[in-house]
């Protein structure tokens, strides 16, 4: 009973070491081998979180113990799990803090999971049974949900009473990461989520290939409880130009820092709604890549100050040719571009337009994936004075010259 009291306290306080530490105190009182393990954990976690230089060494000689440690309870947590669906775990602090799960065998004995998993923080539940929304509402409902704020449902088929039950769970309250990736949701399941009073916690949301169409963006646009959202990934969908107009348009929507909508059906108007849109001014990351947008998308994007924060910029397979790049490298806006994909550009005239530009001086990462590069692309590629750490030159003529 004792046990079952601190479990509680630790659900309850999911970010309080002391409770951990006044727990790990009690198991060594009665000869718990555990009780070193939190330790060495919540010592770990402080230290990286305030890091200390003087006791550097310390800390490091403390982290190779907890690499140790780690590996031998992960080991005997699946060894007493894995009968009931549990795939990988990942500890924080002395406890299961994500957890890989599959099928519906844990639901009855769901006491086992809280053993390991007071405070569960993130789970990816896949194969769940389609049969009716029963499994769902019983994990949602269960305690060992309580201190969940990221959940992962892809690739499961959810069907309409899936969707069904995980918008009406209350549990969805305290959820930051959603991703219902590669399930079929979009049209019935789509208005099921976007009635929901639930979501309104929500900073990351998943729906990559989730067959949403320009009615499913709008009712995105439409809703009034994503004002906190900060990620949105809709890649490989139907969304079009006039879907991505509407995510636009919206003021519900100013939160965006990354928006992911690669191979959706945009063009030029696409990019020239994003330009155009007075409330997606922060957006750090975006791709677009999959979308033919041509050199006359890239014209608008380089001179649009809309896209002058951006870090991350995914551009592959987007129809560009070195007349495009000419006019991208030139712009004032994409500076703090640290990341650049351009894979799958036919852009070997463009090259040296960009590697000389100011686009391309802050860059650390940037990928050049068959772009038909050849053994001149690669020498200027050594001999300009770029900071890059992650180069990219797959599927060029030039790796076989090397």
């Amino acid at each position: 009973r004792r046990q079952e009291e601190f479990f509680r306290q630790i659900r309850l306080n999911p970010d309080d070491d002391n409770i951990r530490l006044i727990f790990a105190d009690w198991l060594e009182e009665i000869g718990d081998e555990r009780a070193e393990f939190i330790r060495v954990q919540c010592e770990c976690a402080r230290w990286e979180q305030t890091p200390d230089i003087e006791h550097r060494e310390r800390y490091l000689q403390l982290k190779s113990h907890e690499v140790e440690l780690s590996g031998l309870w992960r080991e005997s947590c699946l060894n007493d799990l894995s009968s009931l669906g549990v795939k990988d775990v990942r500890f924080q602090r002395g406890f299961v803090e994500r957890m890989h799960l599959e099928g519906d065998e844990f639901l009855p004995r769901t006491k086992n999971l809280i053993e390991w998993a007071p405070a569960l923080r993130g789970v990816l539940w896949q194969k769940i049974p389609r049969q009716s929304a029963s499994p769902i509402q019983r994990f949602l409902a269960s305690s060992v949900c309580a201190a969940l704020t990221t959940l992962n449902l892809m690739r499961n088929n959810l069907g309409a009473s899936g969707v069904e039950a995980l918008a009406n769970s209350s549990c969805l309250e305290n959820i930051q990461s959603l991703s219902l990736r590669e399930n079929p949701i979009g049209g019935q399941g789509m208005q099921e989520l976007m009635n929901s009073s639930y979501l309104s916690g929500l900073t990351r949301w998943d729906l990559t290939e989730t067959q949403l169409s320009i009615s499913d963006a709008r009712a995105l646009a439409r809703s009034n409880t994503l004002h906190q959202l900060e990620e949105l990934l809709v890649s490989h969908n139907q969304i079009g130009d006039t879907g991505l107009r509407a995510l636009a348009n919206t003021a519900r929507l100013k939160t965006l820092k990354r928006l992911e909508v690669a191979d959706n059906l945009i063009a030029l108007e696409g990019i020239r709604a994003l330009a155009d849109s007075a409330h997606l001014t922060d957006l750090q990351v975006l791709d677009l890549s999959g979308n033919e947008i041509g050199d006359a998308g890239l014209v608008l994007m380089a001179s649009a100050s809309n896209y002058g924060r951006l870090t991350e910029l995914n551009l592959a397979g987007c129809t560009i040719k070195p007349a495009g790049i000419a006019n991208f490298a030139e712009s004032p806006y994409l500076t703090r571009l640290t990341t650049l994909n351009l894979s799958h550009n036919p852009l070997r005239k463009g090259l040296p337009i960009l590697l000389e530009s100011r686009v391309a001086k802050n860059l650390k990462s940037l990928s050049l994936r068959h772009c038909d590069l050849d053994s001149q692309s690669i020498r200027l590629l050594l001999t300009e004075e770029l900071s890059l750490e992650h180069l990219d030159l797959r599927d060029n003529p030039l790796i076989n010259q090397y």
